[in-house]
């Protein structure tokens, strides 16, 4: 069974990160790019969960976003290429630290497991997938295109799958990370209700979601 680690200092810094974008992330629910944006861009929920989680742990943690094909990153450690410092043709500082403390895939669709496939091969303390379930409204609808069930059933046969994956590429024993899966959804699409969010760890087959609180 999976150990209580930094998954956990990450729920912390994620809920009071997402606690003062309340409000934007409920506005812009229905509009994926506006989403993206609020979760990822400067000043998102992202890089204050990065901020909040360096406190906590003490550590010089940088956020970085959109590092080859990786959505978001909380990195640390020393200049690895660069110890004296060195700037892109766009003005960015150019870092390539000796750590990689959490890596982060954000999905505004359902293809949890494709976001899965790229932490898979990435070496990190904590790989996090932050996606969105189908409002409870829907939950009795069927899900379509050839499944059975009902959209009820997304989220925990997706976890399976998620799982599956991780097994099949790191063993039973996993490769020393913590998987964290985070969900989003609302009462109906088109309400005004705020988001709530659930999560639960991948790499600990016991795990189900459970409300952020």
């Amino acid at each position: 069974m999976a150990t209580n680690g930094l998954s956990e200092e990450f729920i912390t810094a994620f809920r009071a990160a997402e606690s003062g974008h309340r409000e934007a992330i409920k506005e812009c629910y229905t509009v994926p790019p506006l989403r993206t944006k609020t979760m990822l861009g400067e000043g998102g929920v992202l890089q204050d969960a990065c901020h909040h989680l360096a406190n906590t742990l003490d550590l010089a943690l940088e956020y970085k976003r959109e590092w080859y094909t990786i959505d978001a990153l909380f990195v640390s450690g020393k200049e690895l290429i660069y110890p004296d410092g060195s700037v892109a043709s766009d003005g960015h500082r150019l870092w390539y630290p000796s750590r990689l403390d959490v890596l982060v895939e954000h999905e505004n669709k359902g293809n949890l497991e494709e976001e899965m496939w790229k932490l898979l091969f990435w070496y990190a303390k904590l790989k996090v997938i932050i996606g969105y379930d189908f409002c409870e409204n829907e939950y009795d609808e069927k899900l379509g295109r050839g499944q059975a069930g009902a959209k009820r059933d997304w989220a925990p046969r997706k976890i399976q799958q998620l799982r599956g994956m991780l097994r099949e590429v790191h063993g039973a024993d996993g490769d020393g990370a913590e998987y964290l899966l985070i969900l989003g959804n609302r009462g109906a699409w088109a309400d005004d209700s705020p988001v709530a969010w659930r999560w639960c760890r991948l790499d600990d087959d016991s795990s189900e979601l459970v409300p952020l609180g």
